[in-house]
């Protein structure tokens, strides 16, 4: 519909209108959640496919320490997109050509407190204030610079670079997955620890009663309690409360084949990576440690968009999970040793879905430091009987298949693992997934491991 603006103040209204019509505005509240549409069923929307050559989406985020606003240009007073505070961030479907420009909270578009103002170009992707200090030592030749590395990045990849700026290389090993379907075998000598067999708890009893004598207000330095050990000839023992865990001393390695079920993103699975008993004492850690409810970003926030709980284990917690992430070293071919918390490695995050709880679409990485979350390894401790499928809106169409849909499905002693970042150190938007809710009365018990390239930064 055209209508005729008859002085220049309709003019400039009409204009402002039609302009804005076209800014559809997408709010993410931290780095870590993408907001989508979910159906009454949980399901996403699907994505509308048709874009406009010229348009782009562009993330803004606020890394300066206090609390700004955010205003595209409109040549007037500016017209205000967003109120953010320290590390909050806004995605903005805009096109090549729109300038932006964040000022002071409370400036009313007023350019007098401008703090940094912005054109869009082809290859614009991640727009980041700093505070005024950084800002100032990085300068006109540190923003030349980079919007170089910017757009000739761009221009040889296709793509729009939306990681920090400047990133080292990737200092991990990255498997290389070419095809679906593509096996790789690994191994690992951090064999299964299972449940004992009446034999072995009869052989090594004694020695228990006698640790537990010994110890009759049952502490440690685990903070979960009390741990005894035991060995026979064959087998290393542990005895958490009521629980009798026993593993091979000698045998062959234990054999793990990957299997690649996406390569764009990067994602892979392979089951019985942890035995029943593991996932239970995973359970029994975490329950012990007190599983409160999720939050989301550094600044710990409640969202509904994230409703189940958690609690972080670390390697000292449990003899049995220094074990197991000691096998996924072996996995990703990662020197177990940094996989320590404040080295490459979060602690292990145990989360617990109950009928409906959820995780809407979001990604694992950030884009505000040096260092970023690089590998997410998914285990999950129970099969759901209904739901509770980890999916990728955004993975390629030859994921998907016919049913347009690519998910992993929860199954007790599986993994599912996706690299965050691209060989080049930019992010996988691709990644972006979705801990669809448990149905049919169902509950999810899932832990994992964030490994970070190359150091973990708070």
């Amino acid at each position: 519909v055209f209508f005729v603006a008859k002085t220049q103040v309709q003019f400039i209204m009409l204009r402002s209108c039609a302009l804005l019509f076209y800014l559809c505005i997408l709010a993410v509240k931290c780095e870590e959640t993408v907001s989508v549409e979910v159906d009454a069923q949980g399901q996403q929307s699907a994505e509308d496919q048709s874009k406009h050559p010229n348009a782009l989406e562009v993330i803004f985020e606020n890394q300066s320490g206090k609390s700004v606003e955010l205003y595209w240009d409109d040549s007037l007073n500016g017209i205000l997109q967003s109120e953010l505070s320290h590390t909050s961030q806004i995605t903005i479907n805009t096109f090549i050509g729109h300038r932006f420009y964040f000022a002071s909270a409370g400036s009313g578009g007023s350019k007098d407190k401008l703090l940094y103002e912005v054109a869009m170009e082809k290859h614009s992707a991640l727009i980041t204030l700093y505070d005024e200090r950084t800002m100032k030592e990085r300068g006109q030749e540190f923003e030349r610079q980079k919007n170089e590395f910017l757009r000739q990045y761009f221009e040889e990849t296709g793509l729009r670079w939306k990681n920090y700026y400047p990133r080292q290389p990737l200092t991990h090993f990255m498997h290389n997955f070419t095809d679906i379907g593509q096996e790789i075998p690994v191994t690992s000598s951090h064999r299964q620890f299972v449940e004992c067999d009446a034999d072995v708890i009869s052989a090594v009893a004694q020695d228990i009663e006698q640790q537990k004598a010994a110890n009759k207000d049952d502490s440690s330095s685990t903070g979960v309690g009390a741990f005894y050990s035991a060995e026979t000839e064959q087998y290393e023992v542990k005895v958490y409360n009521d629980s009798w865990l026993c593993r091979e001393k000698v045998g062959d390695d234990m054999s793990i084949t990957i299997r690649v079920l996406c390569t764009s993103p990067k994602v892979a699975y392979f089951d019985n990576f942890l035995s029943p008993a593991e996932c239970e004492h995973i359970k029994q850690i975490g329950i012990a440690l007190g599983l409160q409810r999720s939050t989301v970003s550094e600044e710990a926030l409640l969202t509904e968009d994230r409703t189940s709980s958690t609690v972080w284990i670390e390697r000292r917690n449990s003899p049995i999970i220094d074990n197991i992430v000691q096998r996924i070293a072996n996995v990703v071919k990662i020197d177990q040793d940094k996989l320590y918390l404040n080295q490459s490695s979060e602690s292990l995050q145990l989360v617990h879905y109950l009928q409906g709880q959820l995780y809407k679409s979001h990604v694992d990485y950030g884009t505000d430091r040096p260092h970023n979350r690089y590998i997410t390894f998914l285990m999950y401790l129970n099969t759901v009987g209904g739901g509770g499928f980890t999916s990728f809106p955004r993975a390629n169409a030859s994921c998907k298949g016919d049913k347009k849909y690519f998910g992993v499905e929860p199954v007790q002693g599986r993994v599912a693992f996706f690299y965050d970042l691209l060989r080049d150190a930019n992010v996988d938007e691709l990644t972006q997934h979705y801990a669809e809710p448990p149905t049919d009365g169902n509950e999810k018990w899932m832990t994992n491991l964030w490994i970070w390239d190359s150091v973990f930064t708070r």
